[in-house]
């Protein structure tokens, strides 16, 4: 044999050799090492879910166990003894399912693994062995109510493995409200929202299991989002086991009896209710006694049918050991309502009723509407006063600041409220409004604040605001409408009390928010005509120390002006113009309406200044109306061909203020008069400048205007030419100008098409005017009958021309008419009875006359008046005194009469 052959054969045995004493060893070892092999390949998944006021983690792991928690400062440790876990934690990080966990990792120890937690905030953490294999930790913000379910020792998986009695819904140590029926773990569709007897506010979830512990922190109280990773590591059963049955049922009866126990439940066997589709024989207390014989595959029946009992039960109330099972339905299979396959619709008969309970919801009825809100808001809620602090008032702010925010940047909208309400009281209007804006929900307290702010800054208050609908309201409530521009109504300013509380709130603002909102107080006072409370109200904040500003001193101004102190008011004005500031605009209109009340023209100096603040101002509504008052100032008050040269003039110059000179002439326009200008005056002004007169729908307003005006100095041709642009748009008003000019013109019947579909006061006396011009009294006056106060003259005329004798007997008294009409109306009378004239009567036989009885010196005969309308006494003996007395009583008759015939 050569050499290389038997290296060969050496290396061969020797790999045989090596494989005899490998496969020796690991016979020897085989007992101890496999159970560490596989002890090496468990895994462990953790779950997450957000809800109202904890977080949840649950931990699967088969055979749990011996464990231990333990928690130094924000880490949370659970050593599972003697194991080597494997934790997959897909389901929580990197998208952190859960806020209050920022971190997980483990490590493998002598002693078994250690699980370790990074918390994000210093809070409570419960540890507790949900079920058998199952390990959950609640992790919750210090100070909170502690759970309801008592964590079980470490170990200690329970007797039966059954999972604890009673957790409030699926496992919900918690107990939040929020909290819902499923999770982003729980399987199927969420159970259906009935009334509950005892007001609890979330659904009763399905039977507890490990997927409905945890719930997505993205869903919404209402919304379900399936978790597709859950469903996919764990494939679940279409089935519950029987524990989990045994635990439903039983804490469905353990709520039951207590809503009975409390009233609110009534059960009725189904016979009793009489339902066509009961199957039981057995009544309700037979099922209630055998409830493990009862059906458990009924399904949920409408709301009006079998109203639910939805309530929540402390675990310490509930007993320890399994009770009978009663009639329930089956837990739905965990599995998304996405995966779930689709199954056929059942076919066969409805399951018999096995329970029919009455609440106590259905004997009330329905519960009624809660109550509007109050139209007048508390008083707290409106007293900066009480907002600010007794000293330090920054140091406050900065206080309530840092407590803006609280655990994992959630709003406080407490504090949030109370800072709003600090910046308000100082002054810090827009500061108050972001902060409410940012950090406080939509309430009524926010809302009234809100306002306050705006005012605070020296802006409008919310137009649909609370301070809009608190109509009557007093005390701060009132003062603040007041300063919102909201005019009090005639009751308000005829009670004394009202005004009284309205100055008292006034004068117990702070002075900063006292300056602000006082201007815009005294002239909603100074418009509704309290030229009183106005100056009451200024005497609450004159007594105040220091400068109050250019609001305050115009407002000052304009309430002496209403006073009739001219050379106060105008003063005060002239002060606000020489200051330069802001409202000097403002001061400059009040101002040059003050001087052209009483002169014809401006002082130049004003002139000049309102000029510059025209030309500043271009293009705005203010620029416009200074345009006016500077061009008024330049012509003269009733200086309207003047004023019209300017505006010519200005426009064939060009410029870029053309759309603000027309605007100006139209104001122009719609204010100028023909009785302060004068007839001659207005009508060649107007027919001077006709071709200013644009044909836009800009200037029908104008046109309307002067066609009014012309046709009451008798010009209504040329009304109606200038009315022609605006009548092909059909407009109301100019139809009425145009209607006015034709009955001026003699063309009533024009007039009644024009009138033709409108309706109002207006029109139906434009009517009533062209039916009487057609000598149709009686229709003119039904037509306008209705449009017209019951005591005016203008209804007493038409009465009188339509022989509509009640209502002309509302005539003047020294209207020869009205004593026609009165008689008139009451013609079924006795002759007489109605006239307050009187004449003398006829002497009786034989008796001297008035004139024969003063020249003898004997009394006159005292007689009873008699009217005028009286019939003579024809069965008197005739006599020359007689004749007399009755030509004398039918001339004055016959010159009443013509006089009253000669009104109409």
């Amino acid at each position: 044999m050569t050499r290389s052959a038997t290296n060969a054969t050496r290396a061969t045995r020797r790999r045989v050799q090596v494989a005899r004493a490998l496969g020796l060893a690991l016979a020897m070892l085989a007992p101890g090492l496999l159970p560490s092999l596989a002890e090496a390949q468990e895994q462990a998944r953790l779950r997450a879910g957000e809800h109202a006021g904890f977080s949840r983690i649950a931990l699967d792991v088969p055979r749990l166990g011996e464990w231990d928690a333990t928690r130094n400062g924000r880490i949370l440790t659970v050593l599972f003894r003697d194991r080597e876990l494997l934790f997959d934690t897909t389901q929580i990080f990197p998208g952190r399912r859960v806020s209050r966990v920022t971190s997980a990792r483990s490590e493998r120890g002598r002693d078994g693994t250690r699980l370790m937690l990074s918390l994000s905030c210093s809070c409570d953490a419960e540890t507790y062995e949900f079920q058998p294999g199952m390990l959950v930790i609640d992790i919750r913000p210090e100070n909170d109510e502690p759970s309801s379910v008592q964590p079980e020792s470490a170990g200690a998986g329970g007797d039966d493995g059954a999972a604890p009695t009673d957790r409030n819904g699926g496992g919900d140590p918690g107990g939040s409200d929020a909290q819902t029926a499923g999770s982003g773990l729980s399987s199927g569709p969420p159970a259906r929202r009935l009334p509950s007897a005892l007001d609890i506010k979330r659904d009763e979830p399905a039977p507890a299991t490990s997927a409905i512990l945890l719930e997505d922190p993205q869903s919404t109280p209402e919304t379900v989002s399936p978790d597709a990773q859950a469903t996919t590591a764990t494939p679940q059963t279409s089935e519950p086991d029987e524990v989990t049955v045994s635990d439903a049922q039983r804490r469905l009866l353990q709520q039951l009896s207590r809503a009975a126990d409390q009233g609110l439940v009534e059960f009725r066997s189904p016979e009793a209710r009489g339902d066509a589709r009961t199957g039981a024989d057995a009544p309700a207390d037979a099922a209630a006694e055998k409830p493990a014989e009862a059906e458990t595959a009924a399904e949920p029946r409408p709301p009006e049918e079998a109203p639910a009992v939805n309530t929540a039960s402390d675990a310490s109330d509930a007993p320890k050991e399994a009770t009978g099972s009663a009639a329930s339905s089956p837990a739905p299979p965990e599995t998304s309502p996405r995966d779930a396959p689709s199954t056929p619709a059942r076919t066969g008969p409805p399951p018999p009723i096995q329970l029919d309970a009455r609440t106590a919801f259905d004997a009330v009825g329905p519960r009624p509407a809660p109550p509007g809100p109050e139209p007048c808001a508390a008083e707290p809620h409106l007293d900066p006063t009480a907002w600010l602090p007794v000293d330090a008032p920054y140091a406050e702010m900065a206080a309530l600041r840092g407590a803006l925010t609280v655990e994992f940047d959630r709003a406080d909208p407490k504090a949030a409220l109370a800072l709003a309400r600090l910046q308000t009281g100082l002054g810090f209007g827009i500061e108050a409004r972001q902060v409410l804006e940012e950090f406080v929900p939509p309430i009524p307290e926010a809302a009234v604040l809100e306002d306050i702010a705006r005012m605070a800054d020296g802006d409008p208050a919310a137009p649909e605001g609370p301070l809009a609908s608190a109509d009557g309201c007093g005390g701060r409530a009132g003062m603040w409408r007041l300063a919102a521009d909201y005019p009090p109504g005639p009751d308000e300013l005829d009670d004394p009390d009202w005004g009284e509380s309205v100055l008292d709130a006034f004068a117990e603002l702070p002075l900063t928010i006292r300056r602000r909102v006082g201007p815009d107080l005294l002239d909603t006072l100074i418009q509704a005509g309290a030229l009183d409370l106005a100056e009451e109200a200024r005497l609450r904040l004159d007594r105040a120390p220091g400068d109050h500003g250019d609001a305050w001193r115009m407002s000052l101004g304009r309430l002496a002006l209403a006073r009739g102190d001219v050379a106060s008011g105008d003063a005060l004005l002239a002060a606000v113009v020489d200051h330069g500031g802001p409202l000097a605009p403002e001061a400059m209109l009040d101002l040059a309406d003050s001087i052209l009340a009483r002169s014809d023209r401006l002082p130049d100096q004003l002139v000049e200044d309102i000029a510059l603040a025209a030309f500043e101002h271009q293009g705005t509504l203010l620029g416009r109306r200074l345009l006016v008052a500077e061009i008024l100032g330049r012509a003269g008050r009733d200086q309207l061909g003047v004023a019209l040269d300017v505006i010519e003039t200005e426009l064939h110059a060009g410029g870029s203020r053309s759309e603000d000179l027309e605007a100006a002439m139209r104001a122009i326009l719609e204010r100028a008069r023909a009785e302060d200008v004068g007839p001659l005056d207005y009508a060649s002004a107007i027919l001077a400048h006709r071709q200013l007169i644009g044909e836009s729908p800009a200037f029908d307003p104008a046109r309307v205007k002067v066609a009014r005006e012309l046709s009451g100095i008798g010009l209504s041709n040329a009304a109606l030419d200038l009315l022609s642009p605006a009548l092909t748009r059909n407009g109301a008003e100019a139809r009425m100008a145009a209607a006015a000019a034709d009955i001026a013109v003699g063309g009533p019947e024009a007039a009644l098409e024009r009138l033709a579909g409108l309706d109002g006061a207006d029109p139906a006396r434009l009517r009533a005017r062209a039916l009487a011009a057609l000598n149709r009294n009686d229709e003119a006056y039904a037509t306008v009958e209705a449009h017209l106060p019951d005591s005016g003259d203008e209804r007493a005329e038409l009465a009188w021309r339509g022989a509509a004798w009640d209502d002309a007997e509302a005539l003047p008294d020294d209207d020869p008419r009205r004593l026609f009409a009165r008689w008139m109306a009451n013609r079924d009378a006795p002759p007489g009875s109605i006239s307050p004239l009187a004449a003398t009567p006829a002497p009786a036989p034989g008796a001297r006359t008035p004139s024969e009885a003063a020249g003898s010196g004997e009394p006159e005969q005292t007689t009873t008046p008699e009217p005028f309308l009286s019939r003579p006494d024809l069965d008197a003996p005739p006599s020359l005194a007689g004749a007399r007395e009755a030509i004398e009583r039918s001339d004055r008759v016959r010159g009443l009469l013509l006089q009253a015939l000669g009104g109409g």
